[in-house]
């Protein structure tokens, strides 16, 4: 869903937060570095109402 709106996704594994936590942040900083998507995709997030 998020990729259908543009939005970047990146995947980490618990395994790799525990023992590579840098390698991640690393990452982090690659997609950071590439800029926003153009254009913006059109997002919202909404808090659910309690049930």
């Amino acid at each position: 869903m998020l990729v259908g709106v543009g939005a970047r996704v990146i995947g980490v594994s618990p395994w790799t937060l525990h023992a590579r936590p840098q390698r991640f942040l690393a990452r982090i900083d690659e997609l950071v570095a590439l800029g926003p998507p153009s254009p913006l995709p059109d997002v919202r997030v909404a808090e659910r109402p309690p049930r």
